[in-house]
């Protein structure tokens, strides 16, 4: 005669009621290990309190020799690609329309080699309806500045950033941007000296 097999019990969680504090602080001590191992594996982490630094965050850059000609293609105006330097980066380049009448300009935005911001507007357009498009407010007039051996009118704009425009050359011109004012002087004797862009 045989005797039949008990068949075992079958697997159940710990009730959490029964688990301790010493159950608990291993399980964290666990995972805590597991991720750090993880992170010098990947090597991908890093912790900073104070959140990233800026400048470690790679500019975004576009290229100019493609995008004017693009740009210049689709306004009926001359557009000029200036060089203010070797060291110079652009960042973002855009025609925009200013006005609901179609009034367009072309935007480039470069950072300057110390990573302040200056802003390059290229428009055929009325100055008041220009500057108050990159002033986004009324603009406070300020004077007169001279460079590259032009007259700017000088505005303040947003947070106070200065912005510059003149008329070259049948084209209004206008500089803005939290860039030093060297930095105005080099952009505006890089535009007038500038080649104008051959449209695609």
């Amino acid at each position: 005669m045989t005797v039949p097999k008990s068949t075992p019990p079958p697997l159940q969680k710990p009730n959490r009621a029964n688990l301790t504090g010493k159950d608990m602080v291993g399980s964290m001590l666990f995972l805590a290990v597991a991720i750090l191992v993880l992170m010098g594996v990947l090597g991908r982490c890093s912790f900073n309190p104070s959140g990233p630094d800026p400048q470690s965050i790679p500019a975004r850059t576009v290229d100019l020799e493609t995008d004017l000609p693009r740009a210049a293609d689709r306004v009926d105006f001359p557009v000029r690609s200036p060089e203010p330097g070797a060291d110079w980066q652009a960042t973002t380049m855009r025609v925009d329309e200013l006005t609901p009448e179609g009034d367009q300009a072309v935007r480039v935005g470069w950072l300057t080699p110390d990573g302040s911001y200056l802003r390059l507007s290229q428009a055929v357009a009325d100055e008041g309806a220009l500057v108050r498009y990159e002033a986004r407010q009324d603009p406070r007039g300020q004077g007169v500045v001279t460079a590259a051996d032009l007259e700017w009118v000088h505005y303040l704009g947003e947070r106070d950033e200065s912005i510059w425009v003149t008329e070259f050359d049948g084209t209004m011109l206008l500089l803005t941007g939290s860039a030093a004012e060297s930095d105005f002087h080099q952009m505006a004797e890089a535009v007038v000296a500038a080649d104008v862009v051959a449209a695609d």
